[in-house]
């Protein structure tokens, strides 16, 4: 990209020399600026036009520099703010990771193989009831002996 801004320079300087040399007569002549303002008058010495020419590109580019620089100068302190926002953030973002990490991987949500077995053994092992029945392997528990013996009493009692 440097070298087709350099090229695009030389084209633009070339065709400016080329103009230039094609209207030398009109360049070389001297002239002479006055300004004329209520009470001020000045009047510049007699110079070629190509000078006043020259000073205008440079008044130009000049304007046009102290333009870019304080437009950076914007730009650069919004920058810094964006930064300031970004490091706000990921600190954020890595704030809620280690908080999602800590909720899944808490022992609560963990499933150990013989955990996810003995479930899935269970689901399997129900009746069409709704109810639980103990897997072969499995010893009933307390609770789940309390609730045969009631299920028991009211087969019973119909």
């Amino acid at each position: 990209m440097k070298k087709l801004k350099l090229l695009v320079l030389l084209i633009i300087l070339a065709l400016l020399g080329f103009f230039i040399y094609q209207n030398i007569n009109y360049f070389m002549t001297e002239e002479t600026v006055g300004i004329h303002f209520r009470s001020f008058d000045w009047t510049s010495p007699e110079l070629p036009v190509l000078v006043y020419w020259g000073i205008c590109f440079a008044a130009g580019f000049l304007i046009a520099g102290i333009r870019g620089f304080a437009k950076s100068f914007v730009l650069g302190r919004e920058l810094k703010k964006k930064n300031l926002i970004i490091q706000e953030q990921e600190i954020q973002i890595s704030d809620l990771n280690t908080r999602i990490n800590d909720l899944t991987h808490t022992p609560a949500n963990t499933i150990t193989p013989a955990a996810s077995e003995a479930s899935q053994l269970q689901t399997k092992d129900q009746d069409k009831d709704g109810v639980n029945t103990p897997a072969a392997d499995e010893k009933p528990s307390e609770q789940g002996q309390e609730q045969t013996e009631t299920s028991q009493e009211e087969i019973k009692k119909d």
